[in-house]
């Protein structure tokens, strides 16, 4: 199965995957492999563009402040404790 995504797209994916991965897989909220949890990680790049332009407007300048409050979202949806936690 071929999957396209904009250059912003997978830039956001990296960005949320360096941190999230490992804790959504350890998590068991999502289900499944490490296939499932990329896809959802995926999944959540391509819906931040959504999130950032309903909410902020287009480039707002705060981007990467923007995704510190999309990821604390996802912690709380996904069950996830704080990335800040020891």
């Amino acid at each position: 199965m071929d999957y396209i995504y904009s250059q912003r797209q997978m830039e956001n994916a990296v960005l949320l995957a360096a941190d999230l991965y490992k804790r959504l897989y350890e998590s068991g909220t999502v289900g499944g492999d490490s296939s499932c949890v990329t896809q959802t990680i995926m999944q959540e790049a391509c819906n931040i563009e959504t999130w950032l332009e309903q909410k902020y407007g287009h480039d707002d300048g705060e981007y990467l402040d923007h995704l510190e409050e999309y990821e604390r979202m996802l912690e709380e949806k996904y069950g996830l404790s704080s990335g800040t936690e020891s």
